[in-house]
């Protein structure tokens, strides 16, 4: 013999409502309050803000100056692997393979939506043949 629960029917009454009310009240102070906070120093130089870029000169010299420092301290084997990269063979070999599969690839999801849609078409096509035969 298994025990099942009963549910009780649920009544919105007076202590749900007022429940509800704080709740509400609640979410709405953390909102305001968070939304008042003032942005910190540090990310009013940010020159992204919530995805969008400053138009400001200052931050992006700024970003150039720090790519330049840090680009001043890597070693002078290294930028000179850095910079003839691009004619290394392998770096030529991924760029030509990675080139063809992305002409090859060029209109791949409607090529795979018409085969898709064939192949439902010649489904239902020999489904109704099947059952024409097979009704004689």
């Amino acid at each position: 013999m298994s025990l099942k629960s009963k549910k009780k029917a649920y009544k919105f009454t007076f202590k749900s409502l007022i429940r509800l009310v704080i709740f509400a009240l609640i979410i709405y102070l953390a909102i305001t309050f968070l939304a008042s906070q003032k942005f910190h120093q540090e990310e009013a130089n940010d020159p992204t803000v919530l995805g969008t870029e400053i138009a400001s000169d200052s931050a992006q010299i700024k970003v150039e100056t720090n790519l330049n420092s840090l680009y001043q301290k890597i070693p002078a084997n290294s930028r000179q692997k850095i910079e003839t990269l691009n004619t290394n063979p392998t770096v030529v070999f991924v760029q030509d393979k990675f080139n063809q599969l992305k002409s090859q690839a060029n209109g791949f999801p409607d090529k795979q939506i018409k085969e898709i849609k064939k192949a439902v078409v010649k489904s239902v096509y020999d489904d109704m043949i099947k059952s024409i035969d097979g009704s004689k």
